[in-house]
């Protein structure tokens, strides 16, 4: 059930997904992914920062899932595999590619 839209214009639900939501986002990640357009010049009054974010952290999940689901014999499959493999590869989660580093109790460096 549809309620009032918030004070952003933006529609919320109970106990469901809004169906206008994810809208753009395959072109929007694309446009970043693979074609290198900065975040900033994605980001509007409809897709913001937290969508965004959200749009590739359901990706790559989608991806882990490709990658670690059981082989099959069939060609088509190992090739979808090895291709969520190399795309998850490519989308390093940025917050992993930026590690802070973390001492332990002795001063070796955890990782």
């Amino acid at each position: 059930m549809l309620r009032s839209p918030p004070a952003d214009g933006r529609p919320t639900v109970a106990g469901a997904i809004v169906k206008v939501h994810g809208a753009g986002a395959s072109e929007t990640l694309r446009a970043y992914l693979e074609l290198g357009i900065p975040r900033s010049k994605l980001l509007n009054e409809s897709l913001r920062t937290g969508d965004f974010e959200r749009a590739i952290i359901e990706w790559r999940s989608l991806l882990r899932h490709i990658v670690w689901a059981p082989d099959c014999d069939w060609l088509r499959w190992t090739e979808l595999k090895l291709a969520a493999s190399a795309a998850l590869d490519r989308t390093e989660s940025e917050r992993l590619s930026t590690q802070v580093n973390v001492t332990g109790p002795r001063g070796a460096l955890l990782k």
